[in-house]
């Protein structure tokens, strides 16, 4: 009862950490940082336990493990049209 209020109490107050990040294949993401190329643009390619984005930039792939990507994702730039 008591993480049921907390929660509830979190999502009134607008706490932009509560809100689910929303992803699938094929999407362009931006992350927090920038690749070294100076691209913030990121393909999914690959969707698991990790997940394999690919510079948009360079073409460089990076695999990293869900909840790190989820943590280091900034938006969804492009929604991939199924």
């Amino acid at each position: 009862m008591k993480m049921l209020i907390f929660i509830i109490i979190g999502f009134i107050g607008g706490n932009k950490s509560w809100s689910k990040k929303e992803f699938g294949l094929n999407d362009i993401v931006e992350m927090k940082k920038q690749h070294p190329c100076g691209t913030n643009r990121w393909k999914v390619i690959r969707m698991g336990m990790d997940i394999r984005i690919k510079c948009e930039g360079c073409g460089h792939s990076v695999m990293i493990p869900r909840k790190e990507f989820t943590r280091k994702m900034k938006k969804v730039l492009v929604k991939h049209e199924e």
